[in-house]
C-alpha cells in the first residue's frame, strides 16, 4: 500500500518531467490504435465487394507496417525511460539512505510504469477513438464511399492489439528498469549528477575544413542523382544515399567546431546581453549530439518525401483518373498472328451483343512497322536508354484517331500529308526533341516528318494516370499495307443509372471469363477487357495505400524525432541548471534566460530540419524524374500538408521542451 501511494505522489509531482513521456506515449497509442481500426471503422462503407478486398489488403499491409511501428515506438519509450531513470538518480539514493533496498525499489518502479500504462493506454485509446472516427470519413473520401450508414464504432480488435503491443512495451520498461536498479550503488547515484557527457574541443580551421568537404560532397550527391534519370544505376543510386548520409554527419560534426568561432568574431552581437552563454550552450549542445542530429536529420529527410509523395500520388491519382479514363469500356486485342476476328463478333458469341449494349461506340486498329522503331525515331536524341531500342512503335490513322477523339470528347489535331503526330504523356522530353530535330520516320518507303514539336497529350487507352508511351498518327492511306497487330473497341454503356451500368458490366466480364475459359488454345489470350470502373477502383486502391503507409511511418518518424530531440534537450537543460542559477546570481533577468533557452530549443530543433529541408527538395526532384514514367507528377504540390503535420506534431514536441525547459531551469 505504502509503494503505491508513493508511486502515485511520484507521478503527481513530476508531472512536468512525465510531459514529454506522457505525450509521445498517449500520441503513439491514439495512432497506433486509429490506423489498426481501420477495417472495422470502414464496416458501415458502401463500397463494393472489389474495394472490400482492396481495403482488406490494405489493412494486411498496415498490420505488418504496425510491428515496425511498434518496435520504433517501443524503442522510442524505453529512451524516454531512461531520461527518467537519470533525473532520479538523487531520489533514489534518498530512499536507499532511509533504509529502502533494491527490491523495494524496483516495486515502486513497477508500480509507477503500471500506473503510467493504464493513464497513458486510457487517455490514448480515448484519442484514438476520436482519431478513428476522422480516418472513417478521410477512408470514405479516398474511397469516394457513401456515408449515410455511418455510426459511432470501437474496434474491439484494435483495443486488443493496441493493449498487447504496449503491454509488452511497459514489461520490457519494467525490466531494463530493475536490471538498471539492480546494478547501482549508492555512492554512484549521489555523484551522477557530476558526470557530464565528455566533449572534446575542435580546431576551428579543421572544422571549417571538414564541413567545406562535407558541404561539397553533399552537392556532388544532389548533382548525381538530380540528372537524366535514364542514365542513374543502382550503384549510382547507393553512392549517393552514402555519400549524402556521410556529408550530413560532416555538416554536424564541423558546425560546433567553427560556428562559435564565426560569432566571436561579431563582437557587437556575441557580447550583447547573455548572447556568449546562449551561443556557447548551442555549440555545446551540437557537439554532444553529433551522431543523433544525423540521424534525425535523415529521419526527417525520408518523413518529408514520404509524407509529401504519398498525398502527391493521391492527387495524382485523383486528378488524372477522369481526364485519361474518358470512356465506360474498352477491349484490346493484340495478337502476333494478326487480329483475324472482330471484337464484337467474340463478345456475341458469349451472349454480350455490344450494339445494345452501348450507346456510342468506335473501334479501330493498331499497326505497325519494322521500319519504325524508338531507336529511329529517337535517333541523336538519347543513348542507351530503355527508349532507345529496337521495340516497334505503334500506329493508328488519322480518321481512327479523329473518331475516338469525338467518342472522348477532346479536341482533334489534323495531319497534314508527309507528316506524322506523335501522342504521348510519358518521356515527352525525348520525342519533343526528336521533333525539334525534325527526325524523320519511312513507313513502306514513305518518308515522314513531324508536323509539330510537341507530343499530344491525349488518352488512347482507358487509364488512371498518363501512360501512352508514344503512339504515331498520319495519314489513311499510309498504313494501307500496314500490318494490324491490335483491335481497339472503346464504348459508353447504354445505362441512365448506377445500377444499369453495374449490370452491363457484370455482363461484359461474364462473357470475357467464357472467352477465357472456352478457349484453351490460347487464341485470345491477347484480349482484355478494361473498364472505367475496375479502373477507378484500382486507382482508388493505389493512392489509398500510399495516403496510409505515408501517413502512419510519417507521423511515427515526426514522433521519434520530436522525442529524442525533446528528451535530449531536457536532459541538457537539466545538466546546466547550475549554470543558470549562476547567471541569477549575477542579475540576469528571468526574461534574458527565458530568451536564451528559446534561441538555444529553438535551434537545436531548426538546424536538422533546415537540412532535412534541403535535402528533400533534391530527394523529391530525384523521386520526380523517376515517377514521370509513371505519370505522377509534381510531388511538391503537397509540401503544405507536409508542413502543416511537421508544425503540429514537431513544433508541438519544440513547444513542450521549451516550456517544460522553463520550469526545469528554475
Amino acid at each position: 500500500m505504502m509503494s503505491f501511494k508513493i508511486a502515485f505522489l511520484n507521478i503527481k509531482r513530476s508531472l512536468r518531467d512525465y510531459a514529454i513521456y506522457f505525450f509521445t506515449l498517449i500520441l503513439g497509442i491514439a495512432i497506433f490504435y486509429a490506423f489498426n481500426s481501420i477495417e472495422t471503422q470502414s464496416a458501415f462503407l458502401g463500397i463494393s465487394s472489389t474495394t472490400k478486398e482492396v481495403l482488406r489488403l490494405i489493412v494486411e499491409i498496415l498490420s505488418i507496417v504496425s510491428i515496425f511501428v511498434a518496435i520504433i515506438l517501443g524503442l522510442l519509450i524505453v529512451y524516454a525511460n531512461q531520461f527518467l531513470m537519470k533525473r532520479r538518480n538523487r531520489e533514489f539514493a534518498i530512499y536507499m539512505t532511509l533504509g529502502m533496498d533494491k527490491w523495494q525499489i524496483s516495486k515502486l518502479l513497477v508500480t509507477e510504469t503500471v500506473f503510467i500504462g493504464i493513464i497513458s493506454l486510457g487517455a490514448g485509446l480515448l484519442i484514438g477513438l476520436g482519431l478513428s472516427q476522422l480516418m472513417s470519413a478521410f477512408t470514405a473520401s479516398l474511397f469516394q464511399a457513401d456515408m449515410t450508414k455511418y455510426h459511432f464504432i470501437i474496434s474491439g480488435k484494435a483495443i486488443i492489439k493496441t493493449i498487447i503491443y504496449f503491454g509488452i512495451i511497459y514489461v520490457a520498461v519494467v525490466i531494463l528498469n530493475g536490471f538498471i536498479i539492480s546494478n547501482v550503488t549508492l555512492i554512484k547515484l549521489l555523484h551522477s549528477d557530476k558526470k557530464g557527457e565528455k566533449q572534446t574541443p575542435k580546431n576551428p580551421a579543421v572544422s571549417a575544413v571538414i564541413f567545406i568537404i562535407g558541404a561539397a560532397v553533399l552537392a556532388f550527391a544532389y548533382y548525381r542523382i538530380t540528372g537524366d534519370a535514364t542514365k542513374l544505376t543502382f550503384a549510382d543510386i547507393v553512392g549517393a544515399i552514402i555519400m549524402g548520409s556521410v556529408s550530413t554527419l560532416m555538416i554536424f560534426y564541423s558546425i560546433s567546431g567553427f560556428l562559435l568561432r564565426i560569432l566571436l568574431l561579431l563582437k557587437n552581437r556575441f557580447y550583447r546581453n547573455i548572447n556568449a552563454f546562449t551561443f556557447r550552450q548551442i555549440s555545446s549542445r551540437i557537439n554532444t549530439m553529433v551522431v543523433s542530429m544525423t540521424l534525425i536529420c535523415l529521419m526527417l529527410f525520408v518523413t518529408i518525401c514520404t509524407l509529401s509523395a504519398s498525398f502527391a500520388i493521391r492527387d495524382t491519382f485523383n486528378r488524372d483518373f477522369d481526364r485519361y479514363c474518358r470512356a465506360d469500356m474498352q477491349v484490346i486485342y493484340r495478337s502476333s498472328d494478326g487480329v483475324n476476328k472482330k471484337i464484337e463478333d467474340i463478345y456475341a458469341e458469349k451472349d454480350a451483343d455490344l450494339q445494345n449494349l452501348l450507346s456510342d461506340k468506335t473501334d479501330f486498329y493498331i499497326y505497325e512497322d519494322e521500319g519504325v522503331t524508338y531507336s529511329c525515331l529517337l535517333n541523336g536524341v538519347v543513348e542507351a536508354t530503355n527508349m532507345n531500342n529496337n521495340a516497334p512503335l505503334w500506329m493508328m490513322k488519322e480518321s481512327d484517331y479523329c473518331r475516338l477523339m469525338a467518342l472522348y470528347g477532346l479536341p482533334v489535331t489534323r495531319v497534314s500529308e508527309g507528316k506524322y503526330l506523335i501522342i504521348a504523356n510519358l518521356v515527352t522530353d525525348y520525342f519533343n526533341q526528336a521533333m525539334e530535330n525534325r527526325n524523320e520516320i519511312n513507313v513502306d518507303g514513305q518518308t515522314l516528318l513531324p508536323q509539330q514539336t510537341t507530343c499530344i497529350d491525349t488518352p488512347i487507352q482507358l487509364a488512371t494516370q498518363a501512360d501512352e508511351g508514344g503512339t504515331l498518327v498520319v495519314k489513311d492511306k499510309v498504313l494501307d499495307k500496314a500490318r494490324k497487330v491490335a483491335e481497339v473497341f472503346t464504348g459508353n454503356y447504354k445505362a441512365d443509372n448506377s445500377t444499369d451500368r453495374h449490370n452491363i458490366e457484370n455482363k461484359l466480364r461474364a462473357a470475357q471469363e467464357k472467352i477465357k475459359a472456352d478457349n484453351a488454345n490460347d487464341n485470345y489470350r491477347g484480349l482484355m477487357l478494361n473498364t472505367r470502373i475496375d479502373i477507378g477502383e484500382a486507382s482508388i486502391g493505389i493512392s489509398a495505400l500510399f495516403t496510409f503507409l505515408g501517413l502512419y511511418i510519417g507521423i511515427v518518424f515526426l514522433l521519434a524525432c520530436g522525442a529524442l530531440l525533446a528528451l535530449k534537450g531536457l536532459s541538457d537543460n537539466v545538466d546546466s541548471i547550475p549554470r543558470y542559477q549562476i547567471l541569477r546570481k549575477i542579475g540576469v533577468e528571468e526574461r534574458d534566460i527565458n530568451r536564451s533557452l528559446f534561441i538555444q530549443t529553438g535551434t537545436f530543433f531548426l538546424l536538422p530540419l533546415l537540412l532535412a529541408l534541403v535535402h528533400s527538395i533534391f530527394g523529391i526532384r530525384f523521386a520526380e524524374n523517376f515517377t514521370q514514367f509513371a505519370g505522377i507528377r509534381n510531388l511538391t504540390s503537397s509540401y503544405g500538408i507536409t508542413a502543416i503535420m511537421v508544425l503540429v506534431i514537431y513544433g508541438g514536441y519544440f513547444a513542450i521542451t521549451y516550456f517544460t525547459g522553463k520550469e526545469v531551469i528554475k
